[in-house]
């Protein structure tokens, strides 16, 4: 005798681990391109519709992108703007910072502000001088030189440049030539000098961008110390974030920390903490800091000498997944208020607290396929949120920016097909 079957809805969403001829009432064992709201109705989701051409797209963080080598950003009509060119076509990882956007990509680690792109920090002198003699009145005996960039705009400092010195066997001057440049005018160079045989360097002479060469020929006259001699620019990355007035950098195994108020500049002698893998979540909240390589960790605290890098899970981390979100728009069982992390791991979707510890929001229903790399956003479209994860096992760049996707319903429940 045929009948009708009447199924109530999908509240518990897709379970893909029960028995096909067992799932638990509310679940279903796959939906494809449709919409499930918190009453558990499914509904089919919207078509997409494209809203901008370009090729290699890829790295979008609210509204901004990379087109090719460029940094665009998607106008509210749909069009586009450059941000700035050549900003390199590799992957790019961002934070929020205030009110302001970091990024870290292959070629250095930036802040996005409404006044355009700069680099976080100075590059240091990376060239190192020639350093000569000539006619002058300094002393016999040992003389130590080093050199840092300083931008005229703003008063802002790159690190130092690596030490050299140069032995005066008779009453002489320093002829220093081969002057290492700034990237750009804006940014002169200061020369530190030490005394005869002194271990302190002091600022001797500024000079514009532009100048090669300069000499020092009378005893020197300053008491400002070079006081960052063992400081260097913080390393770009895979990741990037902000806490409590640093900037913390992903790079493979290593996480790099900027020094206090400085975000661009680390002390590559002790700022950072190795972990057995590469680093594949990164993602700063309130009390502390998630990172995920070969475990997954919670890095505690407000302050970095004073931080507790604590083992929450022997959970691994799929990269590029983690995000940021407001926990008021997830529907898990979390009780967080506020920011919370989000990220996928090898054992599905996680949920991280302030607090440190995590939740796995969907473990018990939801097997994820093996997948190196990801990426997650946050949507609110027709009263739905959701959080929707991509993964992916191989490379490849989308060439369109879409609003939905959609294409076919398939609902499997108890081993039919309805």
């Amino acid at each position: 005798m045929k009948g009708t079957i009447a199924l109530g809805g999908f509240a518990l969403g897709k379970n893909n681990i029960a028995k096909e001829t067992a799932l638990p009432e509310g679940s279903l064992r796959d939906a494809i391109n449709v919409d499930i709201d918190n009453a558990g109705k499914a509904r089919l989701r919207r078509g997409y519709q494209q809203i901008y051409t370009g090729t290699n797209i890829h790295s979008l963080f609210k509204r901004y992108f990379i087109e090719d080598t460029n940094l665009m950003y998607l106008n509210a009509d749909n069009t586009a703007s450059l941000v700035k060119a050549d900003f390199s076509s590799s992957q790019v990882a961002y934070a929020e910072m205030m009110d302001n956007i970091i990024c870290t990509n292959s070629i250095g680690n930036w802040v996005i502000t409404p006044h355009g792109v700069s680099r976080i920090g100075i590059k240091d002198p990376s060239s190192a001088a020639i350093l000569l003699t000539t006619n002058g009145s300094l002393p016999v005996g040992q003389y130590q030189v080093s050199m840092q960039f300083i931008d005229t705009n703003t008063g802002e400092f790159s690190a130092a440049s690596d030490i050299q010195v140069i032995e005066l066997a008779t009453p002489s001057g320093l002829r220093i030539t081969n002057i290492p440049q700034p990237e750009n005018a804006d940014i002169s160079v200061q020369i530190y000098v030490s005394l005869a045989n002194g271990t302190a360097l002091y600022r001797t002479l500024t000079v514009p961008y532009g100048t090669m060469s300069a000499n020092i020929t009378t005893v020197l006259d300053s008491d400002i110390a070079l006081e960052n001699a063992d400081q260097k620019i913080l390393p770009h990355g895979d990741f990037i974030a902000y806490n409590y007035g640093r900037t913390y950098v992903a790079q493979g195994k290593l996480l790099w920390y900027s020094e206090p108020m400085w975000y661009g500049q680390t002390n590559i002698t002790r700022n950072f903490w190795q972990f057995a893998s590469d680093i594949t979540v990164l993602l700063a909240l309130k009390n502390g800091i998630f990172v995920v390589a070969d475990k997954t960790y919670f890095l505690s605290g407000t302050k970095p000498e004073d931080s507790q890098l604590n083992e929450v899970s022997s959970a691994t981390g799929i990269k590029g997944t983690g995000l940021i979100v407001n926990a008021e728009n997830l529907t898990s069982p979390s009780s967080e208020k506020g920011e919370v992390a989000y990220w996928f791991s090898d054992r599905g979707a996680v949920i991280g607290s302030p607090n440190g510890s995590i939740l796995f929001a969907s473990e018990d229903r939801l097997s994820v396929p093996s997948a190196n790399k990801g990426n997650s956003m946050y949507t609110e479209s027709n009263g739905i949120r959701q959080m929707i994860t991509t993964l992916h096992t191989t490379g490849g760049m989308n060439s369109k920016i879409g609003a939905t996707d959609s294409a076919s319903i398939k609902i499997l429940r108890n081993g039919v097909w309805i």
